[in-house]
């Protein structure tokens, strides 16, 4: 029971990362441009209207993410409750893999985000852009302007928890007539969280063309 605890315990970090600096960066952005701390991109770095909105942009998808892998990662563990450490090492060591995926998703969502928004030297695209640029606005007026579309955002939680729910009621119907449960549940999350992630990027794509 020692070891499922220690794998539980290390396949919580990086959701709780996640949820904590999601939930910091969308109200409290890191002030200064930095080479230390914050989502450090070419992008993201240009100014620090496209530093406050990466981080922003960024914070919500952790946020929402975190707390999808967070329940996800304690579900999953629990089906090795009882199971010899070789199960519960391969299991823990999957789900540490799976919660990689939307890491990497994050980062390309953001940089999309960026590009969106904000041209190749960092100013916006939009019209209306006062004389002098974004730099003499305070980090309040940046704060605001970069929250962008609440429809969007429950829309891609809303692809990402269905495509969850989907995989894992398939990955417990193949698992049990298998007899493979944990191997069918780590498959069936993955692939539906991967297409309902992606379904929700299209959805999103379609609304702003």
């Amino acid at each position: 029971m020692g070891f499922w605890i220690f794998m539980l315990f290390c396949d919580l970090l990086i959701p709780a990362v996640m949820i904590g600096f999601g939930k910091r960066w969308q109200k409290k952005p890191p002030k200064e441009i930095n080479s230390i701390y914050g989502y450090r991109t070419a992008m993201s770095m240009k100014n620090r209207d496209t530093w406050i909105f990466a981080h922003q942009y960024c914070g919500k998808i952790w946020y929402i993410c975190g707390w999808i892998l967070l329940v996800l990662s304690v579900a999953l563990m629990f089906l090795s409750v009882g199971k010899d450490e070789d199960t519960v090492g391969v299991l823990g060591l999957v789900i540490c893999l799976i919660q990689i995926v939307p890491l990497c998703v994050s980062i390309i969502m953001t940089e999309r985000g960026l590009h969106r928004y904000f041209d190749k030297k960092g100013r916006r695209l939009f019209s209306g852009t006062p004389e002098g640029g974004y730099d003499q606005k305070t980090e309040d007026d940046l704060v605001t302007e970069n929250q962008f579309s609440e429809k969007e955002e429950n829309a891609l939680a809303l692809c990402m928890s269905l495509g969850m729910c989907f995989g894992i009621g398939a990955g417990v119907i193949v698992g049990v007539w298998t007899g493979q449960l944990p191997v069918c549940m780590i498959f069936g999350v993955s692939i539906g969280l991967g297409a309902g992630t992606v379904i929700g990027l299209l959805l999103r794509k379609e609304n702003h063309d």
